[in-house]
């Protein structure tokens, strides 16, 4: 039973950052016949694709949920738990921000696709301006 405390997360990318990742997500989205998408995460810079499917489940059996989408940088070395614990503790800033979707906002089932990617360009662009914003710092103290 729901105690609203209840929690789901998910991670619509389906895995962290690899080049082979990147590259195979287009080529992937092209077979399943959907080369909109495929053009789309071309174009993100620094994120995979999100995976529709898991968002869009979670969403219809928990139409009452706030979405919670969170970003961050400071990790894009580390791709996955055993380097994370070879470079801990980490030495230096790692951002995060997080947008908050009350349920009232959020799209109709057959609008969640075009929405999902919407966050994920705005994401994507979040990522750029932290990361330069992170250059920029460590400029000033080189």
């Amino acid at each position: 039973a729901a105690t609203g405390r209840d929690a789901v997360v998910l991670f619509p990318e389906g895995g962290n950052v690899t080049p082979e990742r990147k590259a195979r997500a287009p080529i992937a989205l092209r077979d399943a016949g959907r080369p909109d998408l495929a053009e789309r995460a071309e174009a993100l810079q620094h994120l995979l694709p999100p995976k529709v499917k898991g968002v869009d489940t979670a969403l219809t059996h928990a139409p009452q949920a706030t979405v919670v989408l969170v970003g961050h940088t400071g990790l894009e070395a580390l791709s996955g738990p055993r380097q994370i614990w070879r470079h801990l503790p980490v030495g230096h800033t790692i951002r995060f921000h997080a947008w908050v979707y009350p349920p009232e906002v959020l799209p109709a089932a057959d609008d969640r696709e075009a929405w999902l990617y919407d966050r994920w360009d705005e994401l994507d662009q979040w990522v750029d301006g932290s990361l330069a914003e992170q250059a920029e710092e460590q400029a000033a103290l080189a």
